[in-house]
């Protein structure tokens, strides 16, 4: 492991920022899913609870690190941490790169001290009780763009003038 220490975020919203709807993503994208394998496959993932429980299991190759407030919580396979400091000390001792995926709170929280963003845009709105939150994209340069149907993949780097982050 390197000492150089870089926090992702990776995640996938309509137009109207929409997330998810009842627990659930809204909408099925093979090519979504296809990257967002590609992008995280290594590397150890910071959720939150509800977004671990959408997904129903640990995903194969990856760690996973549940935020959740229940002191109780155990998933086999995966690890619990109570707040985001702590999901990023214990991720890492593993990873250099974690990356966080959700759901909407845990991206507010992580927005301020993520280096690079994997996202992907659907180019039309889809009603959802969920959000991704507000960010203003003159803090980040476009560093990928690649467009395939409704769908738009961008890779978004910090600019360099953001301010420094959380130190763990």
């Amino acid at each position: 492991m390197s000492n150089v220490q870089c926090l992702s975020l990776i995640a996938c919203f309509s137009k109207n920022r929409a997330i998810g709807k009842n627990g659930k993503m809204p909408w099925y994208f093979p090519e979504d899913l296809k990257r967002f394998k590609k992008i995280t496959m290594g590397h150890t993932l910071i959720m939150g609870q509800k977004t671990f429980e959408t997904i129903g299991k640990p995903l194969e190759g990856r760690k996973i690190i549940i935020l959740s407030r229940n002191k109780k919580l155990a998933v086999p396979g995966c690890d619990v941490a109570e707040s985001f400091e702590k999901a990023l000390k214990l991720a890492y001792k593993t990873d250099d790169s974690p990356i966080v995926c959700g759901g909407s709170g845990v991206y507010k929280t992580a927005l301020p001290f993520v280096k690079r963003m994997y996202l992907t845009e659907i180019k039309r709105e889809i009603p959802g009780d969920t959000f991704f939150p507000d960010f203003d994209e003159s803090e980040w340069k476009e560093t990928d763009r690649q467009e395939k149907g409704e769908l738009v993949f961008r890779v978004l780097d910090e600019n360099p003038k953001k301010v420094e982050g959380l130190k763990v």
